[in-house]
C-alpha cells in the first residue's frame, strides 16, 4: 500500500526539492504518492511534476490567508500572536 504525502509550496525551492528527492529515490518513489500543493498548477514547474506522477492541487484563498496569518502570528510575543493574526484576517 503506498502512502501519501502532501508538499506544500512544491513548486518552489524547498518544496520541490522535497518532491524531486522523493521521485528520485528508488525505494522511496515506490513507498510515497505525492500530492504537490501549489498556487498556479499552469506554471511549468508544476506542469513537469504532473507529468513526473505527481498529483498537482491548488491551494485556496482562505488556505493562503491562514497560512500568512499563522507567519505573522510568530512575529509577535506569545500573549500577542492572537492579537496579530485577528488584525490580519480583518485586512
Amino acid at each position: 500500500m503506498t502512502k501519501l504525502i502532501t508538499v506544500f509550496g512544491s513548486t518552489g525551492n524547498q518544496g520541490g526539492s522535497v518532491v524531486r528527492a522523493i521521485l528520485n529515490h528508488p525505494q522511496l518513489s515506490k513507498e510515497w504518492k505525492v500530492r504537490g500543493v501549489t498556487r498556479n498548477p499552469d506554471k511549468p514547474d508544476a506542469q513537469a511534476m504532473v507529468a513526473k506522477g505527481v498529483e498537482m492541487v491548488t491551494v485556496s484563498l482562505l488556505i493562503r490567508r491562514l497560512w500568512n496569518g499563522w507567519k505573522l502570528s510568530m512575529l509577535g510575543e506569545p500573549q500577542q500572536q492572537g492579537v496579530n493574526l485577528e488584525s490580519y484576517h480583518r485586512i
